[in-house]
Order: structure tokens, then C-alpha cells, then sequence
């Protein structure tokens, strides 16, 4: 289906709701032409809304930063392009807030949905859940996209943003958390109720027949994901062979400093970004899948992991316990040494990955494939509607 360019239909069937998905940066997602770009809350809400355009009883549409060069997904969305914001300094500071504030809800007006969705830490969440309270049969969902956005830390350099974040939340007619921790934040920082929604991909019927070949690290080129843990763990194997996926973000200075750092190492494979359709294989190719981040939700890289039956090692993070509860893998507690020492047993004992791998491609059929998850979502949307 080609993209509308600027022309917006808002003439729905009768019968059918619309549904407007927000993910300004997951237009790589729809993308042939572009390898990278986008993170864990992009494939959320990609995933999500491709499931729910295949329900004959909701029209989706998903508004984008720019649309893409040549569309390749196969699902039944209509793509939009969202305004460009004023910086601030550009004019007084009240009218670039008003105009921002007209830019970013006109575009959900044009898709005529009555659902408004968006995940992560956003001022057009508060203006969106502002505009539901004047046209009241509309309905905003917000999905936590991290744990950062539930304990309030983003958005800490602008007050102003910061308070209309948290009136977008408090607003909302529903709010969907990744973990029983965003959950108990959100309850204690904004006093309102959530519901916990798990992120859902698609699931083959068992796991993958794939000779491990590498020690795997993806993630977004951020401070927070600690790229440099994970080389320290390659020099201190240099027997082991590493992989590391790293699209760039907004930090080129770390950018530049691990992709050399990398690239100078004999035993790392260094991979700017891969296309989400092809990376699952890297994921069922690996001996065992390892994070570093020091706060994360519940990543998808932890998903994808458990779909490819490959064991799990964190340094920090263990999402609702599930690697020390469910044994699929281990969390080090933040000690660097621990991960290593870990890495190390892994790595040498065959029979222990393959059952932990089997163990966490079970978990994933019951509790991450998609046409569950996507039912769970759904059945928040009745809610919101009734």
C-alpha cells in the first residue's frame, strides 16, 4: 500500500474504528531502503499495529517522521507524515509552545481515529490527552516504553515538558506497562492504575535448527547501553568470536569511539544495522545474547533472544525476574566480573545453553508471540471504547 503524501482520508466505514499509532522514528520499520533508525518502542508499536490493521473491525493508520523511500511491510496501515516542531529559542516562547502544540495534534485529527496510541516519554502526549479532554469520544492509550519513562527521568532538562508528559499520563484513559516495576512507579509517581501489555513478535512453531557460531550484543549506540562492557568482555575471550549491532543514535562522539574500538579488535564483528527483518538470524545464530544496559523495560532484544532459544546474560537488567525465576540465563547485579565469570561458564558448557535456550523459546510462545499479545491489546482498546 503506498503512503498518502499529504492527503488524508478521514472517511472511515462507519463500522470500523480507526486506530492512530504514534512512533515518529519507526519509519525504517516500513522502509527497504533503510537499515536502521529505530529502537525498542518502534518495534512495539510497528508490531502491534500491524496486527491490529488485520481486524476487519479497525481502520489503522501510524503517523511517521518521514514516510518511507520504498514500503515493504505487508500490512494494511496507512502512513502519515507528522508537522515539524519550532525549536525553542525560534520566536517567543509562547508562541513556539502554541504552535507545537497545534502542530502536534493536528495530525491525529486528520487520520479521524478516535484511538490515539504512543509509547515513550513524549510533550505530544500531553497535548493529545489535553485535546481527548475537549473532544471527549476520543481515547489515548500510552505505552511505557522503558522504566526511565515510568520513574519520570526523561524530559528532566525542560520543567515545562516534564509536567506535560506527566499530564499526558495522568490523562490517559489507559496506560500499558512492560513490568510489574514501571507499574508500582507510575502508581507511586502519577497515583493512577496501569495494565501490563508484553511485548509481542511473531513466533515460528519451535525453535530455531542453527549452528551458534558468535557471542551477540544489539543495541542502540547510547551511553546508558554500556557498549564498552561488552568490549571488555571480548578482550578478556579473545578465543570467542563477537558480535556487536549497533546503529547510531544521537551520541557520534561514543559512536565513533566503540565503532573504532571495535573494528580494532580481532575477534569482534562490528555491524552498523542490520534490517529488523533479517536480524532474527543473529540472534539464533548466538551461544548467548548479552546486555549491558543500566536501565532498560522489557527490551526486545530479550525477546528475540528467547525466539532464537538463546540464553540470556545481563548485567543489570531482569525484567519481572525472568532470568533468575524462569531460568533463561542470569542478571550479574551490575558486577562486571560476574558477567564475565558467567560468559565463561556458558560458553563452555553446551548442554546448559541448550536447555536455558529451550526453556526461554517456551516462555516466548507463552507469554511474547504476537497473536496473543496483540489480543491482550486489543481487549485494552474495548476497554477504553465501552
Amino acid at each position: 500500500m503506498k503512503p498518502t503524501k499529504g492527503r488524508w482520508n478521514v472517511r472511515a466505514d462507519a463500522e470500523r474504528t480507526g486506530i492512530c499509532f504514534y512512533s515518529p522514528h519507526a519509519t525504517s520499520l516500513f522502509d527497504e531502503m533503510s537499515p536502521g533508525g529505530h529502537g525498542g518502542a518502534e518495534l512495539v508499536m510497528f508490531y502491534l499495529a500491524c496486527a491490529m490493521s488485520r481486524q476487519p473491525r479497525f481502520v489503522v493508520h501510524f503517523l511517521l517522521k518521514s514516510l518511507p523511500v520504498r514500503r515493504v511491510d505487508d500490512c494494511a496501515v496507512k502512513v502519515h507524515v507528522i508537522e515539524k516542531s519550532v525549536a525553542r529559542g525560534e520566536g517567543p516562547r509562547f508562541i513556539s509552545v502554541f504552535t507545537n502544540a497545534v502542530r502536534g495534534v493536528r495530525p491525529f485529527l486528520r487520520t479521524g481515529a478516535r484511538v490515539y496510541v504512543l509509547c515513550g516519554a513524549s510533550v505530544t502526549l500531553g497535548y493529545v490527552a489535553l485535546l481527548r479532554q475537549v473532544l471527549r469520544r476520543k481515547r489515548v492509550v500510552f505505552i511505557v516504553a522503558s522504566d526511565a519513562d515510568a520513574q519520570g527521568a526523561l524530559l528532566r532538562e525542560s520543567p515545562a515538558e516534564r509536567r506535560l508528559f506527566g499530564i499526558g499520563i495522568r490523562l490517559a484513559d489507559a496506560v500499558l506497562c512492560q513490568n510489574l516495576g514501571q507499574q508500582e512507579a507510575i502508581a507511586a509517581i502519577y497515583g493512577r492504575e496501569s495494565g501490563l501489555l508484553p511485548n509481542g513478535m511473531p513466533m515460528s512453531a519451535g525453535p530455531p535448527f542453527a549452528e551458534r557460531r558468535h557471542i551477540l550484543w544489539v543495541a542502540s549506540c547510547q551511553a546508558l547501553k554500556q557498549p564498552h562492557v561488552y568490549l571488555d568482555l571480548a578482550e578478556a575471550m579473545p578465543e570467542e568470536r563477537f558480535v556487536m549491532i549497533m546503529p547510531p543514535r544521537k551520541d557520534d562522539a561514543l559512536f565513533v569511539e566503540i565503532a573504532a574500538r571495535a573494528q580494532g579488535m580481532a575477534n569482534v564483528g562490528f555491524i552498523e544495522g542490520v534490517h529488523f527483518r533479517e536480524i532474527q538470524r543473529y540472534f539464533d545464530e548466538a551461544k548467548v545474547f548479552v546486555n549491558t544496559s543500566t536501565i532498560e523495560g522489557y527490551p526486545n532484544t530479550f525477546v528475540q533472544a528467547m525466539i532464537g532459544a538463546t540464553p540470556i546474560l545481563s548485567l543489570n537488567v531482569d525484567p519481572n525476574g525472568i532470568l533468575t525465576e524462569h531460568g533463561l540465563g542470569r542478571c550479574a547485579g551490575g558486577d562486571p566480573d560476574r558477567l564475565l565469570a558467567d560468559l565463561r561458564e556458558f560458553v563452555e558448557d553446551e548442554q546448559m545453553r541448550r536447555s536455558i535456550g529451550d526453556a526461554a523459546f517456551g516462555y516466548a510462545r507463552e507469554h511474547h508471540d504476537l497473536e496473543h499479545v496483540s489480543a491482550q491489546f486489543m481487549e485494552a482498546i474495548q476497554d477504553v471504547l465501552a
